[in-house]
């Protein structure tokens, strides 16, 4: 099958498509959360974002099947060399895009800490390492900003994710705009939660059961 390079527009619409979809699956958690009670809740809520992202992607990614929004814009990812990316690629990928971030400041804090504490850098070296760190670390927002203006530029890479991991979308086949198609597509992966709720010793119980029609 002949690929050819997703354009800027449609890895934008893809990523919206997912957005959308994304934010339904949240709401939905929030919805049954809500039932465990005000503590737990707030204690949950937090985690919702990287809880539906987890599942949308580790059954759609990780089971090699195209997004709504891949499925919508007709591109599929791939690796650096053209081909289906292997599921420890995708992993690693998945890892970087849910928690890239925290991983990122715990990496920066304690590589900052082992240099301070190591014994066989010199002053010098060290200074210049933790000035380094801080300014990756402060600046991330304009690393960023760096990142997606190349992104701009050349379409290859939406998400930082990505780029570490050389992963991008190939266009495969012409995208969908038809409505009723868009609707038979979305009823094929959308999903169902189940609540299921009930008082045990003055407590919830809750179930969740995901359902893929």
């Amino acid at each position: 099958m002949k690929l050819y390079n997703a354009k800027v527009v449609d890895i934008l619409r893809l990523h919206q498509k997912d957005e959308e979809f994304l934010n339904g699956v949240q709401s939905d958690i929030h919805s049954i959360l809500k039932h465990t009670g005000p503590r737990n809740y707030y204690k949950l809520s937090k985690s919702v974002p990287t809880i539906a992202n987890v599942w949308y992607y580790c059954m759609t990614t990780l089971g090699n099947l195209q997004t709504l929004g891949e499925e919508y814009t007709g591109t599929i990812r791939v690796g650096s060399d053209g081909k289906i990316p292997s599921k420890t690629l995708q992993v690693l990928w998945l890892i970087l895009y849910v928690g890239g971030d925290p991983l990122v400041e715990r990496l920066l804090s304690h590589s900052k800490q082992k240099i301070k504490n190591s014994t066989t850098i010199t002053k010098d070296a060290k200074e210049f390492l933790i000035v380094c760190l801080d300014f990756f670390k402060k600046e991330k927002v304009t690393l960023r900003s760096i990142h997606n203006s190349l992104f701009y530029m050349d379409g290859a890479f939406y998400n930082i994710s990505n780029r570490l991991t050389g992963l991008r979308y190939e266009w495969v086949c012409r995208r969908i705009t038809d409505k009723k198609q868009m609707s038979s597509i979305e009823s094929t992966v959308h999903i169902r939660i189940r609540r299921t709720s009930a008082i045990v010793q003055g407590g919830v119980g809750l179930t969740l059961t995901y359902v893929f029609i």
